[in-house]
């Protein structure tokens, strides 16, 4: 739920993701990971702390402990998310820089599905084989399993799982996307591109 209203809340501050009634909205692989920086930086600096109020004894100081024990781990497997789904963009825009330029992000990764259409067009899953990392690769199930699975909830502009970030975390694992995800900048330019996609495993 934590993540699936934070994705409800994106178009409130990006326009390019808000569409007409029966639309897909188009907006560019820029504009994307642009967008998943700033959530993601919120997110570094939230303290868990400051979410719940806690006045004159209510709740009650163990409750109120725990809700903070627990938003503190929500968090931790949302950075975790984050931070994945920033380096899988930074990738895309990567690769957008050197084979032309900033371009749509349905023309890598196909159309969004829509439930008004009973077609769709290939998207890039469709050739991506997600298996579960090996045992040498230490990852956040969790963060994980949402990755690869879904997040609660639909949104017009986004698909609920992402494949792209869950087959390089998968790869990468914690210390891999600790070590690389620094290197996703916006904007993108060549030289950033070449260094990213210099970093990333041979076989992504």
């Amino acid at each position: 739920a934590f993540l699936s209203n934070t994705w409800k809340l994106l178009p409130e501050s990006n326009t390019c993701f808000r569409h007409a009634a029966g639309k897909c909205p188009t907006y560019r692989i820029s504009d994307y990971a642009s967008a998943l920086t700033r959530m993601a930086g919120f997110f570094t600096y939230l303290d868990p702390a400051v979410i719940f109020a806690h006045f004159r004894g209510y709740p009650a100081n163990g409750e109120y402990h725990e809700m903070i024990g627990r938003a503190r781990q929500n968090l931790k497997i949302a950075q975790t998310y984050m931070k994945a789904k920033v380096l899988a963009a930074g990738v895309l825009a990567a690769l957008a820089e050197l084979s032309g330029g900033d371009c749509p992000m349905t023309l890598l990764c196909g159309d969004i599905p829509s439930s008004s259409s009973s077609s769709s067009s290939p998207r890039i899953e469709d050739y991506i084989e997600v298996e579960f990392p090996s045992d040498d690769v230490t990852i956040d199930e969790t963060a994980f399993s949402i990755l690869r699975d879904g997040r609660d909830g639909n949104s017009a502009f986004d698909i609920p799982n992402s494949p792209i970030a869950t087959y390089i975390y998968g790869m990468i694992g914690d210390k891999g996307l600790t070590r690389i995800a620094p290197y996703a900048v916006t904007p993108m330019d060549a030289t950033s591109a070449k260094v990213l996609l210099g970093m990333m495993p041979n076989r992504v």
